[in-house]
């Protein structure tokens, strides 16, 4: 169930919903279960969709221009959040 919910993620491009069960997988410490390969897959899509100034859009497809900075801190700081909580379950 895990390992379709996170290939699921990635075909759609869900960037938010990908982080919320790589998040999920860890806090229940369930990261054995789910074969590496769709981890290092997880990791990389997440990776792919991080801007360079350390925004993590929502979807694949969100990359775009934004008018103002809080235009885009409304549009990102979930998904960014919820990468920050990932970021920090797995090294702790």
């Amino acid at each position: 169930m895990l390992t379709d919910c996170l290939l699921i993620s990635i075909r759609k491009g869900d960037i938010d919903v990908l982080l919320e069960v790589a998040v999920c997988v860890y806090i229940l410490n369930l990261s054995g279960k789910v074969d590496r390969l769709i981890m290092e897959m997880t990791f990389q899509t997440i990776k792919d969709n991080q801007a360079k100034d350390g925004f993590i859009y929502p979807t694949t497809m969100s990359k775009q221009n934004f008018t103002n900075h809080k235009e885009q801190f409304d549009y990102v700081y979930h998904t960014t959040l919820v990468g920050k909580l990932l970021k920090e379950v797995i090294e702790n």
